[in-house]
């Protein structure tokens, strides 16, 4: 019985010590809309498209996409990649007129996605790929309706807008890490981010 009393006379005294803290309630923090703006005249986006062989009879194989983006798609990357303002994968596959296919979404000007085109019907692989119907169709085509580029344009159209206009540099950087781990564990990005194994 004196355990409990002491106990009791223990806690009276402790909660007779302590401190009452008031808080005032903090402003709630409201991030400024359209942080993520980017000037894109003159700009559009552009969709290069791979369309691989798929066999009815055989699941897809999406090998092809990783030959793809490292042997064709990367010195592509590479060599324009100060004039892409944003660029992304789209790696599908499906029984309809699209197939097995892999893309290279970007957002640039018309003439260097001229050049890009050009530079994919000069590269030896594409067409001994092409010549042999591992490739199916290359092609390279504006998206989106005008010249000027909105940068929601390549997203869901059901997500609210903020997710949309986000969305571009998200897809970029997980297509940056997607390729940097399949090339090689533990590299450097293409825009120079370190990716531990």
């Amino acid at each position: 019985m004196t355990v409990k009393y002491c106990l009791a006379i223990v806690c009276v005294a402790l909660s007779a010590c302590t401190t009452t803290i008031r808080t005032t309630p903090t402003e709630t923090f409201e991030p400024d809309a359209g942080l993520l703006q980017i000037d894109t005249r003159g700009l559009a986006w552009w969709q290069l498209r791979f369309k691989l062989d798929w066999p009815a009879d055989e699941a897809p194989d999406f090998s092809g996409h990783l030959l793809v983006a490292e042997q064709i798609v990367l010195p592509i990357l590479l060599e324009h990649e100060e004039r892409f303002r944003l660029w992304r994968f789209h790696r599908r596959a499906g029984r309809d007129n699209s197939g097995n296919q892999f893309s290279l979404i970007f957002l640039s000007d018309p003439d260097t996605a001229a050049r890009i085109d050009a530079g994919i019907r000069e590269n030896p692989l594409a067409s001994w790929l092409k010549d042999r119907s591992y490739i199916t169709r290359i092609s390279l085509d504006q998206r989106g309706a005008g010249e000027l580029a909105e940068l929601e344009e390549t997203s869901d159209k059901e997500w609210p807008e903020e997710i949309q206009r986000s969305w571009p540099w998200f897809i970029m950087g997980a297509s940056q890490a997607w390729m940097a781990r399949q090339l090689t564990p533990g590299c450097w990005t293409i825009t120079g981010m370190w990716l531990p194994v």
